[in-house]
């Protein structure tokens, strides 16, 4: 109680450092003052200690460090320790970013928060960020597919979820089944990317009746060889409920044709 009768002194006091060198008692001081400002732990105290870890200033970085680091053992602060991710470049900015990303690590719950603040800081900032949401596995993954469902002109999302592992391709399948067509060809695009990691995973989602269409269309305009590999080993794995519609394209198409040679029986009748 004592010291939260204090707390907009202290405020006070851990804005008002001079922009020179600090001397040991000005330091000391500082650090007391943050030290003081985690004790009392308030809302005030949060948001005065996630401000000063994230203004560049001259001489304090490992102040600010000591901010973020006493900021990481509070409640309600994961929207605060986000913000410090995704802070612009500057004096010690990297430092204090690492500090927030340290105990966001264990927080895969701060996925939406992530998301919703990448492209605004700067590359390093993004590739922080990048490396949390991969981190997260599944839920980074799911943060990343409801985002581009909701802004399907977020391009960088579909190159970003071929860095995840196994885990996440249930999420990632999810965004087969929105309505936007391009987030359909991108959530698709992320999934024969991690398919030579776990083409059973890929394949469970993928080679069934209704993915065809998607299956067809992917194929054709596609110039990569190897998706187009891809592609054809999954329509193969439908079978038979793939002949019709690839008759239906044959001379629409300058691949349908061999590719139903490779169908066997099942497409003579």
């Amino acid at each position: 109680a004592g010291l939260a009768a204090l707390r907009d002194e202290y405020i006070v006091l851990l804005n008002e450092q001079p922009k020179r060198e600090l001397s040991d008692k000005q330091v000391t001081a500082l650090s007391e003052t943050v030290d003081c400002l985690a004790a009392i732990g308030d809302a005030d105290a949060i948001a005065a200690l996630a401000q000063y870890a994230a203004t560049p200033q001259q001489w304090v970085t490992a102040i600010r460090v000591r901010a973020v680091q006493a900021l990481a053992g509070l409640k309600d602060v994961l929207d605060s320790l986000v913000g410090l991710v995704a802070i612009h470049s500057g004096e010690g900015s990297e430092d204090v970013r690492a500090a927030a990303v340290a105990p966001l690590l264990k927080h895969p719950e701060a996925a939406t928060g992530l998301v919703e603040v990448h492209g605004t800081a700067g590359a390093q900032a993004d590739a922080a960020i990048d490396g949390l949401l991969v981190g997260f596995g599944a839920p980074g993954a799911e943060a990343l597919v409801a985002k581009l469902s909701a802004v399907p002109q977020e391009t960088w999302i579909a190159g970003l979820l071929c860095e995840f592992g196994a885990s996440a391709i249930p999420k990632i399948g999810a965004g087969l089944g929105d309505s936007t067509a391009s987030v359909r060809a991108d959530v698709l695009g992320a999934l024969l990317c991690l398919r030579p990691k776990a083409a059973a995973a890929v394949d469970a989602l993928l080679a069934t009746p209704e993915r065809i269409p998607m299956l067809i269309e992917a194929r054709t305009q596609t110039q990569s060889a190897e998706l187009a590999g891809d592609l054809e080993e999954i329509l193969l794995a439908i079978g038979e409920p793939a002949v019709g519609p690839l008759i239906a394209v044959l001379g629409e198409t300058n691949w349908t044709r061999g590719l139903l040679t490779r169908f066997g029986v099942v497409a003579g009748p």
